[in-house]
């Protein structure tokens, strides 16, 4: 069944210094094909799923999104943590956010995350709600999440591992797994075609092998035609 992929409320932004915060598709696709256009960095965690929703609710920004994926300029923060994992047999971590930010931080933000009257969940109660009507605590939950994922990027470059480039393995399994997602959401397009022409060898090779296993008594046909022991 296809997936369904939630509507983009908000677009919050951190850019190491200054941070902002866009609410309504026409902003937030401003601010998208301008970030595009300049070949901004994009980091976030779980980027895979702001990826998805981009392609889904801008498809204006879809051509967008290749070019960016192969330049590296996608980076999951959840996507390097896992990598980091994978790499030591010790100090492995849970991947969602607030665990990281517990573990680099020293901060618990866990309760914001479980909490089910938390912003996190609640943000389509603010679709179409003009930003300057916005609770500050709902404006401050979305902006502190792209901090945490801006810091967080950075404090995992320091960590000691042996991969010089590793900012590229990071982008490259951040593109990975968006085609995945992908694919896992809504399957794979196929040739026809191809398909057909599959469909026509494999029978041409298999009818005389079932042939001699129906001459010699090994198998006989059903009346749908299949061969059964």
């Amino acid at each position: 069944f296809p997936v369904t992929i939630p509507r983009s409320v908000c677009l919050s932004w951190f850019d190491g210094v200054t941070h902002g915060l866009l609410a309504g598709k026409h902003d937030i696709s401003k601010f998208l094909k301008d970030a595009f256009e300049n070949r901004k960095h994009f980091i976030a965690h779980n980027a895979v799923f702001e990826l998805q929703v981009i392609y889904t609710h801008f498809p204006e920004l879809r051509s967008y999104i290749k070019p960016a994926l192969y330049q590296n300029r996608f980076s999951c923060t959840m996507v390097f943590r896992q990598m980091l994992n994978n790499s030591t047999s010790i100090n492995l971590m849970k991947l969602d956010l607030a665990s990281l930010v517990e573990h680099y931080f020293q901060k618990d933000i866990s309760e914001d995350k479980k909490d089910p009257d938390a912003w996190r969940l609640r943000y389509s109660e603010l679709d179409g709600v003009p930003l300057e009507q916005w609770p500050e605590k709902a404006k401050d939950y979305a902006i502190q999440d792209s901090i945490y994922a801006y810091e967080l990027y950075k404090v995992m470059l320091t960590e000691d591992q042996d991969w010089p480039d590793i900012t590229n393995y990071v982008s490259w399994n951040t593109q990975a797994s968006f085609y995945l997602n992908m694919i896992g959401n809504n399957g794979i397009l196929v040739d026809q075609e191809k398909v057909n022409e599959l469909a026509t060898a494999l029978n041409d090779y298999l009818t005389p092998r079932r042939q001699v296993l129906l001459d010699r008594g090994m198998a006989t046909k059903t009346t749908s035609g299949k061969l059964v022991k």
